[in-house]
């Protein structure tokens, strides 16, 4: 059987609104793993979902452990820019190039800010509007979810 970029979209489309939170498809020269994006969090006997974009921070006290949630998204000020879709992240263009782009750089809307690497297949990302770049959230050759923040873009001065 093989499998089509547009099968794989639609996979992981089925897989992010569904409950299964590991998925591992192999089938002739391509394997495909998909691991869900919310962790169970356990205190005190209770299972909790929380989001994968959403912070925690583990203070022991009193034997035991409590977490704080924060959600950077929300708390941060700019646009963040998501991964359209899973793959290896790339800074730039080739190992030894310089990264397309670094924190503090003004980008334009269209200018190409990284790479996903997908089925051998090299997708850029483009900046969706003009501004400065906040942060890169995602590390250099390093898998990304579909949908994961990767770059964060705000006005000039924020």
């Amino acid at each position: 059987m093989e499998l089509s970029f547009e099968d794989i979209i639609k996979t992981i489309e089925v897989f992010n609104k569904s409950e299964i939170t590991d998925l591992r498809l192999e089938t002739g020269d391509v394997s495909l793993r998909l691991k869900s994006s919310t962790e169970t969090l356990v205190n005190t006997g209770v299972a909790k979902q929380i989001p994968a974009s959403a912070e925690s921070i583990t203070e022991p006290a009193n034997g035991s452990q409590s977490t704080i949630i924060k959600n950077t998204e929300v708390s941060k000020p700019g646009k963040m820019i998501k991964a359209p879709i899973a793959g290896v992240f790339y800074s730039s263009s080739e190992p030894d190039a310089d990264p397309y782009v670094s924190v503090g750089d003004k980008v334009h809307k269209g200018d190409v800010m990284g790479l996903l690497e997908a089925m051998k297949t090299m997708n850029e990302i483009k900046a969706p509007e003009d501004g400065v770049v906040l942060e890169i959230l995602a590390e250099n050759e390093t898998f990304t979810e579909y949908g994961a923040p990767v770059f964060r873009i705000g006005e000039p001065g924020v």
